[in-house]
């Protein structure tokens, strides 16, 4: 008889989000968190390893960060969160709010 149709034993539901939507979401809520601080550099290698991931998942997420401005990425590949001046900040929650 074909197993179309069947439960198998052993397997369960396969998470939704992918590793790379995790690991950006993991990396945005550590910068809203304050847990990288603005002005920290770090690299993607120490991220992949505080993650307990391989980098590439954690260079599509940087690469996502970094395109919504919430990381920069020296020419020497190291990251940075930048720092985000008093009227920047304003101008942000003056967004933010017209949005929501």
């Amino acid at each position: 008889m074909s197993g179309i149709g069947k439960k198998r034993a052993g397997l369960s539901p396969v998470d939704k989000g992918s590793l790379a939507e995790r690991v950006y979401d993991q990396i945005r809520e550590a910068i809203i968190d304050g847990k990288l601080i603005p002005g920290e550099t770090v690299t993607l290698r120490s991220l992949a390893d505080q993650l307990k991931t391989s980098p590439v998942p954690v260079r599509t997420a940087v690469n996502k960060l970094e395109a919504e401005l919430a990381l920069t990425v020296k020419p020497n590949r190291s990251i940075v969160v930048p720092i985000v001046s008093k009227e920047r900040l304003e101008e942000i929650l003056q967004i933010r709010t017209v949005i929501e």
